[in-house]
């Protein structure tokens, strides 16, 4: 595995019951498994390398709350369970890792938002395969998960090859059950090579199939060069998409970043998106309701058109900012163009210049044919004092429609957290809302996190909290 797992979870509570849950408990636990126990006989048999050689990571996360709802008087307990197990460096690149989701409103009994994400890879001098439920990002068709298997070789140096192919997984709401096809499958290849450090060229091909029928057939390439010899560093990169099948062209993306000062990054891009499923093939499959693109089909009659760009600044270790602005067009019917703008503004304070202590501040806004909305944040963290962490967040927002319809939402939150152990945190929490759903509305919960990770050089540890700096913008 080339790279440390960026999910985040958590592993069962011992006071986990119910007679709803066991199903989804018996899956959990099968994938956890399946993952895991390769992984740890092969780091067992790994003679150069040996059993402790390997880094393994993993992380718990329960929230629960009690609130209010619109309809009747019994409150609703929605419950969020979250796990993930991680592996790598157990013998030249063999790993794995695995992802889950268990949720429950205990008041209705309903477990509909279970999912779980898993692979396994093994590895041996740049050649690399993996097998599981898993994202496959080279395939360049958005696909978020797949259950599929990917055979890859690279060195990281010069050419890299990577053949793939499986079922793609969806999880968008399902209004229609009975017309919605799963028989799809796709397969596909992408190469890239390396310029030196600092750039990359690339091109992949992937075929979506459904019910024995070529839905989409997009052809990718890709290009990105960094002038790291330059004062201001620009990086610069465009990816083009056309779709063999539809002959579309569904994507163009054109950007560059810099440093305008050694303290200010800034990056713009220029895109411009229109996915197509119309043709003979795809017409005979449309009672299957499924389009390319079914979000972008309810709002635009053709093409998205979009500019934007932002500024990132830092100022030593007490504070940063960041800026950004976007300008997006589109049609909704034939013949009628509309555009609309978005703009965001963001300061981050560190009053000790340690991060134990942090004031971020948010301001957003979006202007467009059919309303204006205005977002204000300021959130509050607190960990000065030892083992115990205090955060506060305010929100505002307002809207004003097009129908004349104008009101405001507020919501406020409480924290108070304790760390039980370097990474076992617990937290309870109060919050307040107002908007057009509930007048006054209270919620109180709880929420619980765990993470380890063992490496080689260290041993057992916990890895929470971890401090970040200013991450938000879209130039972050």
């Amino acid at each position: 595995m080339r790279g440390s797992s960026k999910w985040r979870g958590l592993r069962l509570s011992p006071g986990w019951r119910g007679p709803h849950f066991s199903t989804a408990r018996h899956r959990i636990r099968s994938v956890i498994g399946i993952a895991a126990l390769p992984l740890a006989l092969w780091s067992l048999v790994s003679g150069r390398t040996g059993a402790y050689a390997a880094q393994w990571e993993g992380s718990a996360e329960l929230l629960g709350q009690v609130r209010d709802v619109d309809i009747g008087t019994r409150a609703e307990s929605p419950t969020n369970l979250y796990g993930a197990l991680a592996a790598d460096r157990i013998h030249h690149d063999t790993g794995g890792e695995t992802y889950f989701r268990a949720e429950r409103d205990w008041s209705r009994a309903n477990t509909d938002a279970d999912f779980y994400l898993g692979r396994a890879e093994l590895g041996l001098r740049g050649l690399q395969f993996s097998l599981g439920r898993q994202a496959i990002e080279t395939a360049g068709v958005g696909f978020w998960v797949a259950d599929a298997g990917r055979l890859t070789f690279d060195r990281g140096v010069g050419w890299a090859v990577s053949v793939f192919g499986g079922q793609p997984r969806y999880f968008e709401p399902q209004p229609r059950l009975g017309s919605l096809s799963r028989d799809e499958q796709f397969f596909g290849a992408s190469t890239h090579y390396r310029i030196g450090r600092s750039g990359i060229v690339g091109f992949s091909f992937v075929q979506l199939e459904r019910e024995a029928h070529r839905i989409r057939q997009l052809s990718q390439l890709r290009f990105r060069h960094q002038f790291v010899g330059l004062r201001i560093r620009p990086d610069l990169y465009w990816l083009a998409s056309y779709d063999t099948a539809e002959r579309n062209v569904e994507r163009l993306n054109a950007g560059a970043s810099f440093l305008l000062h050694p303290r200010l990054f800034a990056r713009m891009e220029a895109a411009y998106y229109k996915p197509e499923q119309r043709s003979a093939p795809a017409l005979r499959l449309s009672q299957l309701e499924r389009y390319a693109d079914p979000i972008f089909s309810l709002f635009s009659a053709s093409s998205l058109r979009q500019v934007r760009g932002g500024l990132q600044y830092y100022h030593g270790r007490h504070w940063s900012a960041y800026a950004d602005a976007g300008l997006q067009q589109y049609e909704p019917r034939p013949g009628a163009t509309e555009t609309g703008y978005l703009a965001s503004v963001g300061l981050l304070w560190l009053p000790g210049g340690d991060g134990l202590e942090r004031v971020r501040a948010e301001y957003s806004l979006i202007d467009g044919p059919g309303g204006r909305g205005h977002h204000w944040r300021v959130y509050h963290e607190n960990r000065v004092y030892e083992r115990f962490v205090f955060r506060t967040k305010l929100e505002a927002a307002t809207f004003d429609k097009v129908t004349n319809r104008s009101d405001t939402a507020t919501s406020g939150r409480l924290g108070i957290g304790y760390l039980l152990r370097p990474n076992l945190l617990a937290e309870f929490h109060l919050e307040a809302n107002h908007n057009p759903r509930f007048d006054h509305e209270f919620r109180v919960g709880l929420y619980l996190a765990y993470r380890w990770r063992y490496l080689p050089e260290e041993g057992w540890g916990g890895v929470f909290p971890e401090m970040e700096r200013l991450r938000g913008g879209w130039a972050g």
